[in-house]
């Protein structure tokens, strides 16, 4: 739609979507902490049972290592965690298999 301004110049008016319905955002927030959950709850652990993952996995229960404290600090004992979990998943033990 253009409109003629005051000043003698056209201006074309974008014309907006319309807002989406109350219901339909509270489904949309519902939706995604459903996904939210059953990614937590069930995707992730089934993510231990993969073959390559289960060494990483068990060596990281074994030595109860906080690998969300990692994220969050650059230490000596993240270079160490690191190296030992890089030098498991090179080498792995016959143990963890």
């Amino acid at each position: 739609m253009v409109k003629k301004l005051s000043n003698g110049s056209q201006a074309t008016r974008i014309d907006r979507k319309p807002e989406t319905s109350r219901l339909k955002r509270w489904v949309a927030l519902a939706g995604g902490t459903l996904f939210f959950w059953v990614f937590a709850a069930y995707f992730t652990p089934w993510l231990s049972t993969i073959p390559i993952l289960h060494p990483m996995l068990s060596y990281i229960e074994e030595y109860d290592i906080n690998t969300t404290a990692y994220f969050y600090t650059d230490v000596e004992e993240f270079s160490v965690g690191n190296h030992m979990i890089q030098q498991l998943m090179t080498y792995p033990s016959k143990t963890t298999e």
